[in-house]
């Protein structure tokens, strides 16, 4: 029942990813958007491909799968950390 949610999870993060780079390369005005959680864009999301998450690099925040962190917290996160996660 958990690999049916994280499979929809993971779907739902690839679309929302894709339909926003999509915007942005067409030109689409985004003033005001916000990403998963609420987070502003403030300019195009980096999306990553082929590993095991999906991966997007915003300005100041990553979002893995269903979950966003800023990157300071990101960066300070240990192994143990990261692994409780997933």
């Amino acid at each position: 029942m958990a690999e049916i949610a994280v499979s929809a999870c993971r779907a739902n993060a690839v679309k929302f990813g894709l339909a926003v780079q999509w915007g942005v390369e067409a030109g689409a005005y985004l003033a005001g958007a916000k990403w998963l959680g609420g987070v502003p864009l403030t300019r195009a999301p980096i999306p990553l491909h082929g590993l095991r998450w999906p991966v997007t690099i915003l300005a100041a925040h990553i979002s893995i799968a269903c979950q966003t962190h800023h990157l300071n917290d990101w960066a300070a996160f240990d192994d143990r950390s990261i692994i409780a996660t997933a």
